[in-house]
């Protein structure tokens, strides 16, 4: 072998973060670059150095997310970590938003998987495009594991745009 990455198998389709998350991790690393600049001028070395570290992460995160989705299982690769798991493991899966501190109080839409044997496996829907979490519900209703929808407004609003409602015909 020389080195370079195979291509994915057949029927292997890969999604990565949306352009979205992309624009959010640069303008929080030209906000880290400004303040590393601001910190050298001022001959704070160690403050320009944090300020570099914590504008690279977001951006390796981002970087680094894929979800590879296949008829028979999904892979998630992050920043520290590459899980695989069937798609016969998941026993549930639904849509929910929980507001949080660690969310600055606003809803955060999520996919959580309930996987058996195991933590459940939580996607965080502002990060994937729509067609990722399509594809991976229409592979889930192939084994008959319906997407629930938390009661509340953001989950709704997150399965709507998701799953437009059906107008009936005339």
């Amino acid at each position: 072998m020389d080195g370079r990455q195979q291509p994915p198998a057949a029927g292997v389709r890969t999604y990565r973060a949306t352009a979205l998350a992309y624009a959010g991790s640069a303008v929080i690393g030209v906000l880290a670059l400004v303040f590393a600049g601001a910190g050298l001028r001022s001959g704070q070395f160690v403050l320009a150095a944090i300020a570099l570290v914590v504008g690279a992460l977001p951006l390796l995160v981002t970087w680094r997310l894929r979800l590879e989705v296949t008829s028979r299982q999904l892979r998630l690769r992050t920043l520290l970590d590459v899980r695989t798991l069937s798609l016969e493991q998941v026993s549930a899966a639904w849509i929910e938003a929980p507001r949080g501190a660690w969310s600055y109080w606003r809803a955060l839409p999520m996919l959580v998987l309930a996987v058996h044997g195991t933590k459940p496996l939580v996607l965080n829907l502002r990060s994937l495009p729509d067609a990722a979490v399509i594809d991976l519900a229409e592979q889930l209703a192939r084994r008959g594991i319906g997407v629930g929808v938390a009661d509340t407004p953001a989950a709704r609003s997150v399965a709507a745009r998701l799953w437009p409602p059906q107008r009936p015909r005339r």
